[in-house]
């Protein structure tokens, strides 16, 4: 569960009437605090009505975005519980199958109709796959209880062996989800992905400016406003008739392949300035390069003596929600800011060479400015490119991804990866200025695999970006070798052989034995271990 949403829980308990149990008015705890369907709660009350009969009532929402009639918070009864001389109440219950996620359920009590006192309830999600094995083709039903209605929680988007399936929602079924799904590829193990996903792009906002991936996997979702990671289930094919077999982990031999048409190249050359009187700036490689390579630049036309200060402009993002219970996605709203790069300082000529890092931003173009005395005098424009690599995780169970410079724009900020030519899902970095880390699972037969990484729109790979007007949205290609598994040594002891079989070639050696021994004694022959 990630920070922020430990922050709300907080503020939800702060303000709630069960932070008053530290005082003299009524309380309510609620424990455990959280969990799923089917987990047995007690509530706990102080500084009620004394003798008073309460009426103990669930929270919840109910609705559907599909028709457009929204959602409205509705109740019902858990029970009635009497409250002891002392203003004290116990009260137990199992938590029903509902809607869960990022909207705790409130536990309410009240007496004579009226609200006393409250404490929240945080519905988990659980998940199953059943069977998780079989022959090929048999069908597996993938379930979820306690899923959200929100656009941040109310859908996950699923993968088998890391290929895109679809996705599935919650919120049409109090929570409820049910996939039934077939199992197909060589005898072995295989692997159900179950990712957060975002019901739609933004709404109430301009989307022209923002990246759409509506139902498609996120896998980095520390970049959407989710409260969940990604979850895994494996399934082991008993029986196939394809040939190989399937399993996790153990890859060897990672390497990027840049051998393709789309691959970008960007080739070293020094900056070349014109010398005309005017305060000019220039930048060499062709005005373009990486996250940590170099920017050369030279100056001309500045006051001698100058010192020069090389600032360029960034920008930080937010995710906004909206609505009124926080659950829209408002999409994300951008600060405009600057980075200093480093300073130069002028000669006599009015002229500076030298480098600058480029630093950790979002891909795209990107004003470079040369300040003297805080003034911008020249600036010049420079391409940011975004760059993915990738390791094998120690165990060579997990490509990692990391990406650097990606956009913020629709058609540079995200990202699609595709795990042996299919689509598996989608990746940002939105709010972390262009900087996003992802693990992809290995599983598949015997061999080579790949990983690709293309730019997209709305979620789908754009496979010929390189043709359009975001020539420098390059595809990053990787692969690896899951090795052929060793065959089992043969095991020489004789507890391999059957104890029906040994025990007759036992007593045939003894008998040939003995026969042989009265052979060399009637021949007169010493036996052959005194020779």
């Amino acid at each position: 569960m990630k920070a922020w949403w430990l922050l709300i829980l907080l503020g939800i308990a702060l303000v709630s009437p069960a932070a008053s149990a530290a005082g003299t008015g009524p309380g309510l705890l609620v424990t455990p605090s959280h969990g799923p369907p089917g987990t047995p709660v007690t509530v706990t009350g102080t500084g009620l009505p004394p003798g008073a009969l309460a009426e103990l009532e669930w929270w919840t929402m109910e609705g559907n975005r599909v028709s457009g009639t929204g959602f409205i918070p509705v109740s019902w009864s858990l029970g009635t519980a009497a409250i002891g001389p002392a203003g004290d109440l116990t009260f137990s219950f199992v938590a029903p199958s509902d809607l869960g996620g990022s909207t705790p359920h409130n536990i309410t009590v009240l007496v004579d109709g009226i609200l006393v006192a409250e404490a929240p309830f945080v519905l988990d999600r659980v998940m199953s796959l059943t069977p998780n094995q079989g022959p090929e083709g048999t069908l597996m039903e993938f379930e979820l209880e306690g899923g959200g209605w929100t656009q941040f929680d109310n859908i996950v988007a699923l993968t088998y062996d890391n290929a895109f399936i679809g996705y599935a929602c919650s919120f049409t079924n109090q929570g409820h989800i049910s996939v039934w799904l077939q199992a197909v590829g060589a005898k072995g193990t295989h692997i159900l992905g179950v990712y957060p996903a975002l019901y739609s792009g933004p709404r109430d906002w301009d989307p022209s400016s923002n990246p759409e991936p509506y139902k498609h996997a996120s896998l980095n979702p520390d970049d959407i406003l989710t409260i969940y990671e990604p979850e895994f289930f494996t399934f082991e094919i008993t029986e196939s008739s394809r040939a190989g077999t399937s399993r996790l982990g153990g890859a060897t031999d990672l390497r990027e392949i840049l051998t393709a048409g789309d691959a970008l190249v960007i080739v070293p050359s020094p900056a070349l300035v014109a010398d005309d009187g005017t305060p000019r700036v220039a930048v060499g490689n062709g005005g373009k390069g990486i996250v940590g390579g170099e920017i050369p630049f030279a100056l001309a036309g500045f006051p001698a003596g100058a010192q020069v200060t090389f600032r360029w402009d960034t920008r930080d993002a937010e995710m906004i929600a909206g609505g009124t219970y926080g659950d829209v996605n408002r999409g994300w709203i951008f600060t405009e800011t600057y980075v200093e790069l480093g300073v130069a300082d002028v000669d006599a000529y009015g002229r500076a060479s030298g480098v600058l890092p480029i630093p950790e931003d979002f891909g795209g173009g990107h004003i470079l400015e040369a300040l003297v005395d805080g003034a911008s005098v020249a600036n010049t424009t420079f391409l940011l490119v975004g760059r993915f690599t990738a390791a094998l995780s120690a165990d060579g169970a997990e490509v990692l991804l990391h990406g650097e410079g990606l956009g913020w724009e629709k058609y540079t900020a995200a990202y699609n990866v595709l795990y042996d030519g299919k689509a598996m899902g989608f990746i940002t970095g939105m709010t972390t200025r262009g900087t996003a880390d992802a693990s992809v699972p290995v599983v598949g037969e015997a061999g080579l695999h790949s990983v690709e990484v293309f730019g997209g729109q709305s979620g789908y790979p754009f496979l010929n970006k390189h043709e359009t007007s975001w020539p420098w949205e390059r595809v990053y290609r990787f692969s690896f070798v899951i090795p052929e598994t060793p065959s089992a040594p043969t095991d020489p002891s004789p507890a391999s052989v059957p104890v029906l079989v040994t025990v007759p070639l036992i007593l045939v050696a003894a008998v040939v034995g003995f026969a042989a021994s009265r052979f060399r004694r009637r021949s007169g022959r010493p036996p052959e271990s005194s020779r």
